[in-house]
């Protein structure tokens, strides 16, 4: 039987419901991790790809907030899970045209782009000491 490269390592994907999300949610579930991804509003795709990858972990997190950050990945080292590798996948966008974008929309863009992956990674560093992370 041929070994799956990443078996015995867990897996945070932020951002897994979307199109690049949920690839890298099935290619990481099909290598043996064990795997847990993050969605913010797409609860129905959250549950088909829990279907489709029964042993994965579905989490809701608005990742503009580092209060629930911090929880949520305090809350999964208290249940003993360790993140080996993150990823930062999570992202988003604004198109329209320049005149049209106010305030509110470049600090959402902000908050989930950048921040988010300031803050995810360091919530994981911070109880793991170490982490493999890649972003989008």
């Amino acid at each position: 039987m041929k070994s799956k490269v990443f078996e015995n390592k867990t897996v945070l994907v932020s951002g897994g419901t979307g199109y690049i999300g949920s690839a890298i949610c099935r290619e990481f579930y099909e290598q043996g991790a064990t795997l847990y991804f993050t969605y913010h509003k797409n609860s129905e795709k959250a549950d088909e790809l829990i279907a489709q990858m029964p042993d994965a972990k579905a989490l809701h997190l608005d990742l503009r907030d580092t209060a629930s950050i911090n929880t949520t990945i305090e809350k999964l080292y208290k249940e003993g899970v360790s993140i080996d590798i993150l990823v930062n996948n999570a992202a988003m966008s604004q198109v329209m045209p320049l005149p049209m974008l106010d305030e509110e929309d470049v600090d959402m863009i902000l908050d989930i782009n950048i921040k988010s992956v300031i803050f995810l990674t360091k919530a994981v560093m911070r109880l793991r000491g170490q982490v493999t992370t890649t972003t989008n």
